[in-house]
């Protein structure tokens, strides 16, 4: 019986223990969440997001200040940060029957290709669809399409560019 009464002493004071610990470390997240390091206002100049810790979703005021849940990080960078803008260029291909054609589309001046490929008919063969490899950043998607068919078919070269702008 007396081990019994032992063991549970040790208990109620192993919980005590951990009470106090709790309460410690409690006060010491108000204190990280109270403290002016930790505000969430941005200063003068720059942009404030919050993004969930989980899903990765940002999510901003349109005023300017935002205040992060519990479950999200403050984001803050300056203002006039570079921009990236995103186009889809197309170049529309008619391909004789039983003909293999190369083609490409290029972005315009000051864009880079980012991505691209061929889009048409289901029985058409796509041999190739890649950026073109110069030196420095891509500027143009090619292909090689064929036509195995006996008919003409259509199909397009798309390629998606990207500038900056600051």
């Amino acid at each position: 019986m007396v081990g019994a009464f032992a063991n549970r002493r040790v208990s109620i004071r192993l919980f005590h223990l951990l009470f106090i610990a709790m309460i410690a470390s409690g006060a010491f997240v108000l204190g990280m969440v109270a403290h002016p390091w930790n505000s969430s206002a941005a200063p003068a100049g720059t942009i404030e997001a919050c993004v969930n810790k989980y899903t990765g979703a940002v999510r901003m005021s349109p005023y300017g200040t935002v205040t992060c849940n519990s479950n999200e990080t403050q984001v803050v960078w300056p203002a006039g940060t570079p921009s990236t803008t995103y186009v889809v260029r197309t170049e529309e291909l008619s391909i004789p029957a039983n003909t293999l054609i190369n083609a490409d589309v290029a972005c315009n001046s000051g864009e880079i290709a980012i991505s691209g490929g061929v889009y048409g008919a289901n029985d058409i063969e796509i041999w190739g669809s890649a950026p073109e490899k110069p030196v420095g950043p891509p500027t143009q998607w090619l292909a090689r399409v064929h036509n195995p068919t006996t008919e003409l078919r259509s199909a397009s070269v798309r390629v998606v560019c990207a500038s900056v702008s600051p």
